[in-house]
C-alpha cells in the first residue's frame, strides 16, 4: 500500500505544485518524478525486508537490506515495467475477453508479483 500511494497521488501532488506554486520548470518536474521512484523502491524494499522477516516460521533478525528484498525490489520494477508496456502496445485483453479482461489483467499482475516475491524469498535462503 505504501508503494501504490506514491503511484496514484504523485500527478495529483504534481498539478497541485504546478498551480500553487508557479512551478513548470522541466527539471523540477523531473526531480519530482525521481523523488518519486525513489520513495517507491524504499517502500517495496521495507516491504520486501518485512515480508522476508515474518513468512518464515524460524525466528530471525530483521534486516532492511537483503539479497532477496533488493534483488525482489529491482526485479518486480522492472518486471512491472515491462508488463506496462506489454499491456499498453502489445496486448488488447478488452478484444479478447470483454469487459472482464481488467480483473484478468490484475489477477496476471498479481501472480507475477507473487512470483518475485517468492524468488526474493529463495535468494534469502540462499545467502
Amino acid at each position: 500500500m505504501g508503494a501504490l500511494s506514491p503511484i496514484v497521488l504523485s500527478g495529483v501532488i504534481q498539478d497541485w505544485l504546478g498551480t500553487s506554486f508557479g512551478i513548470s520548470s522541466p527539471e523540477i518536474l523531473w526531480g519530482f518524478a525521481a523523488l518519486r521512484d525513489v520513495i517507491i523502491m524504499l517502500a517495496l524494499l521495507l516491504a520486501f525486508a518485512v515480508t522476508c522477516h515474518i513468512a518464515p516460521i524460524v525466528r530471525q533478525h530483521f534486516a532492511l537490506i537483503t539479497p532477496g528484498s533488493v534483488v525482489g525490489t529491482i526485479t518486480l520494477s522492472l518486471a512491472s515495467l515491462g508488463f506496462a508496456l506489454y499491456t499498453a502496445n502489445f496486448a488488447d485483453y478488452r478484444a479478447t475477453y470483454g469487459s472482464i479482461g481488467a480483473v484478468i489483467v490484475l489477477m496476471f499482475c498479481l501472480y507475477i508479483a507473487g512470483l518475485l516475491i517468492l524468488f526474493g524469498s529463495e535468494i534469502n535462503l540462499l545467502a
